[in-house]
């Protein structure tokens, strides 16, 4: 007789066996499957930590071009947290490539001119830091993973003129001054773009490298109060040389109107009441005739002809000649006009430096500078990259 009870217990005891052994894989794999997704959550939250940590480096660089904007020469190192979070932090720090002691276009020369106005950006944002140590690296926060990311950017500064203390610069040591009539001033008194008195020291009417005699002896004495400044009438001093090229290099790249040829405009180069400074460049001769006026920096790599009425208020450099002819109306510069050659008023030397006829007045002003030095003021960033 078979033992039915036995036959039952052993069937069970083969169908726990099956079921032990269906339960040991599934067991594996769901502890497996919960790992994995343990292992995504981690990973899902450091990738968006590490985002995080990127776009405070681009907050970073945004804070850092601010303050570039609005001081070129500030490269103190900007420190901040984001959104008020203190676990959330960016650090930027400013790298001048013209002292740098390194050939960073190697050309085989060091901090020459052509690396200055360079500045390399380096921007660390990060997630779950305390600080940022001495050499600007992040310390991370107790019991928590740091994330960090760094970002460079190159771009280029533009830190504003100087003051230059002159009415009329003659680069020329040998220059020769021909002045015709009485109809022209040229002040070295300083004086706001509304003519009303400025309130900085005087400097001389004409500021020339060689001998101020040699100018003096070119004027006429009905002439000598026409030039007046520092000392008095018939106002002449000697000063250094500067490089005119090399402001002229400096900002023609940032130049809003370009002329890469000889041209003849009739139109406006800014407007000084509007509080539209242009920075205007050209190469070779620059007529400018129609009633025009002007505000910003002027470069001519050439010479300058002006003709009928003509208002500019700013900064007037010229490596060639400037003419101002007869006719048409008054012709003035509120600020500075710097000349590499001679100077000369009359109707009819065209091959001279800088001709004067008609009513011109030339007239010093720090408060035009200053105008035209703040608009100038500028910092292009090229583009970052991702270190």
């Amino acid at each position: 007789m078979i033992d039915r009870s036995r036959a039952i217990r052993r069937e069970e005891g083969n169908l726990l066996f099956l079921v032990v052994l269906l339960i040991v894989p599934l067991a594996s794999l769901g502890g497996a499957m919960l790992t994995l997704g343990n292992r995504n959550l981690v990973e899902q939250d450091a990738a968006k930590s590490r985002a995080i940590a990127l776009m405070n480096a681009e907050s970073g660089l945004d804070a850092a071009l601010a303050q570039l904007l609005a001081n070129p020469n500030d490269l103190e190192p900007v420190t901040a947290t984001v959104d008020g979070s203190q676990a959330l932090r960016y650090r930027v720090t400013f790298e001048d490539l013209g002292e740098d002691a390194v050939d960073n276009d190697g050309d085989g020369d060091v901090d020459e001119e052509d690396e200055r106005q360079f500045v390399r950006l380096v921007s660390r944002g990060s997630v779950n830091v305390t600080g940022y140590d001495g050499d600007g690296d992040p310390i991370s926060s107790p019991g928590a993973r740091s994330y960090v990311k760094q970002l460079r950017a190159m771009g280029r500064a533009l830190s504003g003129l100087p003051q230059f203390p002159y009415a009329v610069y003659l680069g020329d040591p040998n220059a020769e001054v021909q002045l015709n009539g009485n109809s022209f001033v040229i002040d070295g008194h300083d004086t706001n773009p509304d003519g009303t008195a400025g309130g900085e020291a005087s400097v001389a009417g004409i500021s020339t490298t060689g001998d101020p005699d040699d100018i003096l002896d070119q004027l006429t004495a009905q002439q000598l109060d026409n030039v007046v400044g520092e000392g008095g009438d018939a106002s002449v001093g000697n000063v250094a040389g500067i490089d005119l090229q090399h402001y002229i290099d400096l900002y023609k790249g940032a130049a809003d109107i370009s002329f890469a040829e000889s041209t003849h405009h009739t139109s406006d180069l800014g407007n000084y009441d509007e509080g539209d400074f242009k920075i205007t460049h050209a190469v070779g001769t620059l007529k400018i005739s129609g009633g025009s006026q002007g505000a910003g920096l002027l470069l001519v790599e050439g010479n300058l002809v002006i003709s009928g009425a003509w208002d500019y208020v700013g900064v007037v450099i010229v490596t060639g000649q400037v003419i101002f002819r007869g006719g048409g109306g008054g012709k003035r510069i509120f600020g500075t006009c710097l000349v590499e050659g001679d100077v000369f008023e009359s109707y009819h030397h065209d091959s001279e430096d800088l001709e004067l006829s008609g009513t011109v007045d030339i007239l010093y002003s720090t408060a035009a500078q200053s105008a035209v030095g703040d608009a100038v003021k500028d910092f292009t960033l090229f583009g970052w990259q991702e270190l």
